[in-house]
């Protein structure tokens, strides 16, 4: 038998002509034309060792065919509208109207409430009238109705209420003085769930006028892409320019975002220096280190892609699918950063985030806090996840002293 240099003569030679009683042409010929080349049993093996040199190439290749495919769906998954599917009427006992605001380009029209100074009173209650509906739920979800809250938490389940009727709870209002403009996290538009209304209360109780706003592409608003802030910071300022232009802005205009609406909040205020102030609840890291943010909401949000992607998304793919996400939403990715913005604006900023946050991690703000300390403050809610301190009292006016100052 002549050694073909692969195998070794005394190893022991599985024959695929007579183990495997099914071989197609093309894989007949190809051991038979190793034989002929080589000679003998030992070429046998070798036919085999090049086949499973074969599959083990094939699945590099596929896992690099998956890998091009992986990058493309979730570039285009991250600037995806994710139009209302909500059909009811803003709550009219809450809200005093809704607004359109024409900005661009690229031309798109954000749909608002609006909130006059009133009193509310704003409260959490454990009335299992309010949570028997949705005990199986953890993260934020609603209810039904448009100001009852249930609270993602992992102890008994609350609900937070907002009311249009004084109470003893924060419903004294004062002179109104500022327009703060209130963005909700991805993917949420208000008339889906508002979950942002219990601070929305609070605010108008301080004398706020409060535009809560569908941002590009989300919600009831138009746009064919969203833009991780970048186009949301030119939108905003042009929905300040016609809040001036209609007399509903303030001697004051404040941002609040949550999770993605914080980062783009941070955004804003670079790019406008009318913006004196900043909440950013929860906000997101640069957009390229949001790998584990986008595979946290792939899982509740495209379980399917998730599961059949995920072992194939490596952080070269995650970058490749950045990439694709800008040029796709006509904005540089590199830009997208809360901790390069927060160092082109002088807005005081005041960051708050959850210590179990899940969905944006914590060293988030904390990076946001180093890249700019002056004038920048940043609390963490040690026991709490990405919403759940949310309609705290304790936050709620927590949020209202510090901007009171």
């Amino acid at each position: 038998m002549v050694n073909c240099g692969i195998c070794t003569p005394d190893l022991a030679v599985v024959d695929p002509l007579t183990d495997v009683k099914e071989v197609s042409v093309a894989a007949a010929d190809r051991v038979e034309r190793a034989r002929e080349l080589f000679g003998g049993a030992g070429c046998d093996a070798a036919a085999v060792r090049f086949a499973r040199i074969g599959a083990v190439v094939a699945f590099l290749l596929m896992s690099a065919g998956l890998c091009g495919c992986a990058s493309s769906i979730i570039g285009d998954k991250l600037v995806a509208p994710t139009p209302s599917r909500g059909t009811g009427k803003p709550p009219a006992d809450l809200v005093d109207a809704e607004m359109r605001f024409r900005v661009g380009p690229p031309d798109a029209t954000l749909y608002a409430w609006r909130m006059e100074p009133r009193p509310h009173t704003v409260f959490r209650t454990p009335d299992d009238n309010h949570i028997k509906a949705r005990l199986d739920q953890i993260d934020t979800k609603w209810s039904g109705t448009a100001n009852v809250m249930i609270l993602e938490t992992w102890r008994r389940p609350e609900v937070c209420i907002a009311t249009p009727k004084p109470g003893k709870s924060m419903a004294v209002p004062v002179k109104f003085r500022s327009t703060v403009i209130l963005i909700q996290g991805w993917g949420t538009g208000i008339r889906d769930g508002a979950y942002l209304e219990p601070l929305a209360a609070c605010l108008s109780n301080a004398g706020c006028r409060v535009i809560y706003l569908d941002l590009r592409a989300q919600g009831d608003s138009t746009g064919a892409h969203f833009t991780w802030g970048e186009q949301d910071a030119k939108d905003i300022s042009q929905v300040i320019d016609q809040l001036q232009a209609s007399g509903l802005a303030g001697e004051r205009i404040i941002l609040v975002g949550h999770s993605y609406g914080a980062g783009t909040a941070i955004a804003a205020a670079a790019a406008d220096p009318r913006i004196s102030a900043v909440v950013a609840l929860s906000p997101p890291p640069a957009l390229r280190q949001c790998r584990s943010v986008a595979s946290t909401m792939a899982k509740v949000e495209f379980p399917l892609i998730y599961f059949l992607l995920n072992p194939f998304v490596t952080e070269r793919t995650w970058q490749e699918a950045v990439d694709r996400a800008g040029q796709i939403g006509g904005f540089d990715p590199d830009k997208a950063d809360p901790c390069l913005r927060i160092r082109e604006t002088s807005a005081r900023v005041l960051l708050m985030h959850g210590g179990h946050d899940q969905v944006c991690p914590v060293w988030a703000s904390k990076a946001i806090h180093d890249a700019r300390p002056e004038g920048t403050e940043f609390d963490v809610w040690p026991d709490d996840g990405h919403s759940s301190y949310l309609d705290r009292e304790e936050f709620l006016g927590q949020v209202l002293g510090w901007l009171a100052r």
